[in-house]
């Protein structure tokens, strides 16, 4: 009994020396709070379409009457906006919630939220 134990002992310390050793090294670390959408938003008309470029990401915008809307994948964001008669774009970005934001918290219920 003795000698399994020992042999077990050794056996973890065996482990626990080679796993150190491949741990070793300079570590680092970022603190992510995404959603990580952000720069210059460009939005192309192209005949009839729309397309909005944001951070690199090019994406469909749909376009109805003056209002123009898109959603980036993942969700990295929704914006909406109007277009008007002079040809300027006024509109609102919207960025889901976050851990530090608080807004990623479920609604209690169909018209209550606890932040």
């Amino acid at each position: 009994m003795a000698r399994r134990v020992t042999l077990f002992v050794m056996l973890v310390l065996a482990t626990a020396a080679s796993a150190s050793e491949e741990l070793a090294g300079l570590w680092s670390a970022k603190k992510r709070f995404g959603p990580d959408a952000h720069g210059t938003l460009i939005v192309l008309r192209s005949g009839g379409r729309y397309t909005a470029d944001l951070s690199g990401q090019r994406v469909a915008v749909t376009a109805t009457k003056s209002v123009l809307a898109f959603s980036l994948p993942d969700r990295g964001g929704d914006f909406r906006g109007k277009l008007d008669r002079r040809g300027v774009i006024s509109g609102h970005w919207f960025r889901y919630g976050t851990a530090v934001n608080g807004a990623d918290k479920a609604a209690r219920s169909a018209r209550r939220w606890s932040f």
